[in-house]
């Protein structure tokens, strides 16, 4: 059962990880993308909302306009992210919190109630990555916005 729990904290506690490595600003693979304006040299801002952003606000100063078009939509992206980040940690805090609960149960009552637990634990933690899985937003998302740019500058 500890193996169980352990292997449960490991696959919880992953993303984690993953996390880090997109956050560490020491990496020297980054490149810096040109000053202003051209979205099509700015492979971070084609693959991420986060380099979308970043290309957004360069974008500011030069094209008011095509900011104030952008920026609610990829607002509504960014707080669609946030909102499945939720969904996932918090479904992971209580999937973990019924697991490591389930140990002292099967000590004190018995094997039944900690079965409950255990199944309680995997189904919420199971019900949060189908839940954040259709809330946040995917590449589409991004390519639209990267499209509704095109589409202002006549590009398509």
């Amino acid at each position: 059962m500890r193996t169980f729990l352990v292997a449960a904290l490991t696959i919880a506690l992953s993303p984690l990880a993953a996390q880090a490595q997109d956050a560490d600003p020491m990496r020297d693979d980054v490149e810096e993308p040109p000053a202003v304006g051209v979205l099509s040299a700015d492979q971070r801002a084609q693959l991420s909302l986060g380099g979308f952003r970043d290309y957004l606000e360069r974008l500011r100063e030069e094209d008011e306009s095509l900011y104030r078009l952008l920026d609610p939509r990829l607002d509504g992206l960014e707080e669609r992210n946030v909102i499945a980040d939720v969904v996932f940690w918090t479904g992971t805090i209580l999937a973990v919190g019924a697991l490591v609960s389930a140990i002292p149960v099967h000590e004190e009552v018995g094997l039944d109630p900690a079965l409950g637990l255990i199944v309680g634990g995997a189904s919420t933690f199971l019900l949060a990555v189908i839940i954040q899985a259709f809330v946040r937003p995917n590449h589409d998302d991004l390519m639209r916005l990267i499209d509704l740019h095109d589409e202002q500058l006549g590009r398509r």
